[in-house]
Order: structure tokens, then C-alpha cells, then sequence
């Protein structure tokens, strides 16, 4: 019967924990997702400011930026 308790334990923890892991790695690729767009979201806020910076500057200075 001890055996018995042990391989049920063995058996529930497993059980339990796949289920635990895979909420964790989708909770984990949400985040991924997540940060995935707000770094494109920045890179393009950050593309349109240096446009805008671009076009501050006169032509005739431009070639000492590039």
C-alpha cells in the first residue's frame, strides 16, 4: 500500500506539473508576443522622431551626420 501511495503521488505531481509547466510557457510566450510588439511599437516611435530630427537640419549640414 506504500507503493501504491507513492506511485499516486508520483503519478498526481506529474499530472499536475505538465499542466503547471504548460500554463507557464504560454503565459511566457504571451509575454514574449507582448514584448515583441511594444519593441516595434518603439523602434517605429524612434524612427519617426529621427525623421523628424532629419528634417530640422539643413542640407547643407546633413553630410556631417551620416
Amino acid at each position: 500500500s506504500l507503493m501504491a501511495a507513492g506511485i499516486l503521488g508520483f503519478l498526481f505531481f506529474t499530472v499536475t506539473g505538465n499542466d503547471w509547466l504548460s500554463q507557464w510557457l504560454s503565459y511566457g510566450s504571451e509575454l514574449s508576443l507582448r514584448a515583441d510588439g511594444l519593441e516595434f511599437r518603439i523602434e517605429q516611435w524612434t524612427d519617426s522622431l529621427e525623421m523628424r530630427v532629419e528634417q530640422w537640419i539643413p542640407e547643407t549640414v546633413r553630410p556631417f551626420f551620416d
